[in-house]
């Protein structure tokens, strides 16, 4: 899909010049649809996108829905840890949701961080703490702390993109946002540095079109996991 009427009506634009410039950006330099507009809805919150952070897709909002009812079920946990926050759209959904928590924000990538700094306050969402450091080595909370992270973090190789997905835009984002060299190398080291930070945990993680085959294969004991999917998106969940 190359032609921006097929992806937004020429409505939804201000004037003529801000449509020749979003369909130039389009169709032409093949930026994601987010880049474009500058903005994305992610459940029922705008949030400012741009070339600072990868490009939420839509899918991830199933995942952040159902963390959502597993919250609202379980009222054990004080602390949620975003790990690749990106422009925010997982963590800060959750912390307007929930002022009663403390939400971390977390990103290896300096520019990312700031993205998401400003979306938090553009959105008056002040329970939220954010951190530049890779995985959780920036967090500072204690071990017996019971902890949710949720985590959207590279995985796979083109070959597993989400059918929302064009590889020729999404090679916009930040390169270090989109693959790892392993099938899920990034996901392993997560869950093993979980497992040496803290004795309680919940972790949510977004596996796309993986299998639950190839998520167990993959997944290191001592931790139960579930599989969730809903066409051909898929998360699984993690705990101890």
């Amino acid at each position: 899909m190359n032609n921006l009427d097929t992806a937004i009506p020429k409505a939804f634009f201000n004037s003529a010049i801000e449509y020749e410039i979003a369909k130039y950006r389009y169709e032409y330099l093949n930026e994601p649809l987010a880049y474009v507009l500058g903005r994305i809805e992610f459940c029922g919150l705008e949030f400012k996108t741009d070339q600072r952070a990868y490009a939420p897709t839509i899918e991830t909002q199933l995942m952040v829905r159902h963390v959502i009812g597993h919250i609202r079920s379980n009222n054990e946990y004080k602390h949620v840890i975003d790990i690749g926050t990106g422009c925010g759209v997982i963590g800060l959904s959750i912390a307007s949701l929930f002022p009663e928590l403390r939400v971390h924000c977390s990103d290896i990538i300096f520019q990312s961080i700031e993205l998401a700094r400003e979306n938090g306050k553009r959105l008056n969402i002040d329970n939220v703490d954010y951190y530049i450091g890779d995985m959780l080595e920036a967090i500072p909370l204690n071990s017996n702390d019971r902890v949710l992270i949720v985590a959207n973090l590279p995985y796979g190789s083109p070959r597993h993109l989400l059918p929302s997905i064009e590889l020729d835009r999404y090679l916009k984002c930040p390169p270090s946002s989109l693959f790892t060299k392993g099938l899920i190398d990034s996901y392993k080291e997560l869950i093993q540095q979980t497992v040496k930070r803290f004795t309680k945990f919940t972790v949510y993680c977004e596996t796309g079109v993986l299998s639950k085959q190839q998520i167990e294969f993959e997944i290191p004991a001592p931790c139960s996991l579930r599989y969730f999917s809903c066409g051909s998106y898929s998360w699984i969940k993690l705990a101890i």
